[in-house]
């Protein structure tokens, strides 16, 4: 009988801390939302080229290279990009 009472209690202990932290974070969250709600996200990609085949001779390629990755780097890309097209 001990046992019984002491699970029941720790099983209320557990759902009441569960509800605590489960409308605190709600309330973070709704919080976040009503003082951002004017956020404004701006986000471009670009699109691939194609064009016609052209003589190795005449072939002039110019690269404007951005990454918001802080892990790119750029001299590993130059390297992959000048090998890619064989300068």
């Amino acid at each position: 009988m001990f046992d019984t009472r002491r699970s029941a209690i720790m099983g209320i202990k557990w759902i009441t801390a569960l509800t605590l932290i489960t409308t605190l974070f709600g309330c973070a969250a709704s919080y976040t939302a009503l003082n951002k709600q004017d956020l404004k996200v701006d986000t471009r990609t670009s699109t691939a080229i194609f064009v016609d085949p052209v003589p190795r001779e005449k072939r002039t390629i110019y690269l404007d290279i951005r990454s918001g990755i802080a892990e790119f780097d750029r001299r590993e890309f130059k390297q992959f990009v000048k090998q890619q097209f064989g300068n």
